[in-house]
């Protein structure tokens, strides 16, 4: 019994630590300047018509509007802002995503303002099937 709850512990740490180190870091581009923004999830898989949330943002840039864009237009699904997300430009931003009928390989953006340079932008990629 002893050796499963340290078996469970090590699974529950190995499980928070990539959270952990995503949290301090972030992941997507980088400015070059020590500003960071993010997507996540940055990667998923969904049925036609599913709806999945995605949050996105720059941890040290707050204050900043940001921008979602789907990059192959409006066939690649279809995106509404969650406005309790949108409260504060400090946190990060969410989106509801909901996949279109026709099956391929798409991909979400956010970006720290619609003109921002590609080095200010996260993507996640979304396969339908």
């Amino acid at each position: 019994m002893r050796q499963n709850k340290k078996f469970q512990i090590s699974v529950v740490i190995a499980g928070v630590l990539p959270v952990i180190t995503f949290l301090l870091t972030g992941c997507g581009g980088s400015a070059g300047h020590g500003d960071s923004i993010f997507i996540e999830p940055r990667s998923v898989t969904l049925s036609p018509g599913q709806i999945q949330i995605f949050s996105g943002g720059a941890i040290e840039l707050p204050g900043q509007p940001y921008a979602w864009r789907l990059t192959e237009g409006d066939r690649a699904g279809s995106f509404t802002d969650i406005p309790d997300a949108q409260a504060s430009l400090s946190r990060p931003t969410a989106v509801t995503y909901t996949a279109p009928v026709i099956r391929g390989i798409y991909h979400l953006r956010v970006s720290v303002n619609q003109d921002s340079p590609s080095d200010l932008t996260a993507e996640a990629t979304i396969q339908v099937r």
